[in-house]
């Protein structure tokens, strides 16, 4: 799941916020304004009412067999 950030300067604010809530903060891109990680599905919806908060986008990762 990726939660975008809509301020550069605002990212480790905005990951402190996201750790907070649950998520797993695996990667910040303060240039590119995207917070990547993970966090429970039940907690997703909560994600979008951090302020800074942008969009959250979830990712699925699938596998070949």
């Amino acid at each position: 799941r990726r939660k975008r950030s809509n301020t550069g300067d605002g990212s480790l604010r905005v990951s402190s916020d996201l750790q907070a809530a649950g998520m797993n903060v695996e990667k910040i891109m303060p240039i590119l304004g995207a917070i990547t990680g993970s966090i429970d599905s039940t907690k997703v919806d909560a994600l979008s009412q951090i302020k800074g908060v942008a969009a959250v986008e979830i990712s699925r990762n699938f596998r070949a067999i």
